[in-house]
């Protein structure tokens, strides 16, 4: 039921609830009065309202209106994504996100990036989108850098690492590859000779070069862990 009342608005155990009555969408001065179970408004608009038995005496008020949803905003990034690791081939690098602010969750992805010795003229690595690149042999006298991808509900963005150090050209005759710990290998064509035993036909002190042919006796190793 709906009326007019001219009376004071208020009394002694009345709850406030200021609200939108009249839906103009300006706040109204509102009561609710919990003995009664009614509720007591003046509208901005001018007039009142009166509610009856809309309520007991046990109910709850709500003491205001429900907050709307905020809005999604999409990620922004505060700090450069970063690189650790050495850069040289063969070894693994690791990219980190750097800092994102954004609507939770935000999700990450990464793309390696092959760039010039001054960290210019970049180009996307085929197939390196993990969080960790090892580094290969077509690096070598290039620097690298990571592009991190932040998305979330609102919308995504990128940002790029700041580059490597340019990986170092291995130099002729060294040899790079995925090796057990403490494993040892010749490292040029001198040290090879050294440790192949030659067949009896072969001159000597004449050949001076790497025989690759299968030995016929034990070969002396380097297993010393300091080798690198």
């Amino acid at each position: 039921m709906t009326g007019s009342f001219q009376r004071t608005l208020g009394q002694t155990g009345d709850v406030p609830i200021p609200g939108y009555y009249d839906n103009n969408l300006a706040a109204d001065a509102a009561v609710f009065r919990p003995g009664s179970g009614t509720w007591l408004a003046t509208l901005s608009g001018g007039g009142s309202k009166r509610f009856d038995w809309l309520g007991l005496a046990s109910d709850v008020p709500i003491q205001k209106r429900p907050a709307l949803a905020t809005p999604a905003t999409p990620p922004a990034n505060t700090a450069l994504p970063t690189i650790s690791g050495t850069a040289q081939v063969g070894q693994t690098l690791n990219a980190g996100i750097g800092s994102w602010t954004g609507t939770t969750p935000i999700s990450h992805a990464y793309q390696w990036r092959r760039c010039d010795s001054t960290g210019a003229a970049c180009a996307n690595i085929g197939g390196a989108t993990a969080a960790s690149y090892v580094v290969a042999s077509a690096d070598a006298g290039r620097t690298l850098r990571v592009v991190v991808t932040a998305s979330n509900s609102a919308g995504q963005a990128s940002a790029t690492s700041n580059a490597t150090a340019p990986v170092p050209t291995p130099s002729a005759g060294e040899y790079f590859g995925t090796l057990p710990v403490g494993s040892a290998v010749p490292r040029t064509d001198a040290d090879c000779a050294s440790r192949v035993t030659r067949n009896p036909w072969e001159p000597r002190p004449e050949n001076n070069v790497a025989n690759h042919t299968v030995p016929s006796g034990p070969v002396p190793w380097n297993n010393d862990p300091g080798w690198t």
